[in-house]
């Protein structure tokens, strides 16, 4: 079976430069609802907000997952035939990256639900 690294490598990062617009356009959305005169609105916007760092993060998570598979399958080589340019150790580099932006996403994620959390405790 031939794989196309480039390729999965290219989707990749295109679902993180998606996770990462989503979490910008929530962090944008919330800037803009404190410029909103009423209550109603403020409140639907900051909402809005938190279900795009939610779709941010779940979005990134599953890329995670799904490159944390790929490089256990690029592990067993010997059933796979793939591009001799891969070098697993930049390919990790750019796992732990998105690791990272992972939390920072979960951050933001607590960080927009706390209001609703104080309200419940």
């Amino acid at each position: 079976m031939s794989v196309d690294t480039d390729l999965y490598l290219n989707s990749i990062f295109s679902a993180t430069r998606n996770s990462i617009i989503s979490m910008s356009l929530g962090v944008g959305v919330y800037g803009f609802s404190r410029s909103l005169k009423k209550k109603k609105s403020i409140e639907i916007m900051k909402i809005l907000s938190t279900l795009l760092y939610l779709y941010a993060f779940l979005n990134l998570l599953n890329t995670n997952l799904m490159f944390r598979d790929f490089m256990v399958i690029l592990d067993n080589k010997k059933k796979l035939t793939f591009n001799e340019r891969v070098q697993k150790k930049y390919w990790q580099r750019y796992e732990y990256l998105n690791w990272i932006l992972c939390v920072f996403t979960f951050i933001f994620l607590v960080l927009s639900f706390s209001k609703y959390l104080q309200k419940i405790i």
